[in-house]
């Protein structure tokens, strides 16, 4: 499932990983990887630092990962 994909308004792609837990994918803080969280309560503060960093993160991608926290 995919909480936020990159457009006009996102500068994150966040997704639950196949892998397990959520990825960012190609992530702007860890130097283009792909970044996991084992938890949606870590992604979330992982968002945060994107919004602090100036990345456009919709608030509706983190409403939907407290949802599920």
């Amino acid at each position: 499932m995919s909480y936020v994909r990159w457009g006009p308004d996102s500068d994150v792609y966040v997704y639950d990983s196949v892998r397990g837990g959520t990825d960012c994918c190609a992530c702007n803080l860890n130097g283009g990887r792909t970044y996991n969280t084992t938890t949606h309560a870590a992604m979330i503060r992982h968002l945060r630092r994107h919004q602090d960093a100036g990345d456009q993160v919709p608030d509706d991608a983190i409403d939907a990962l407290a949802e599920e926290t």
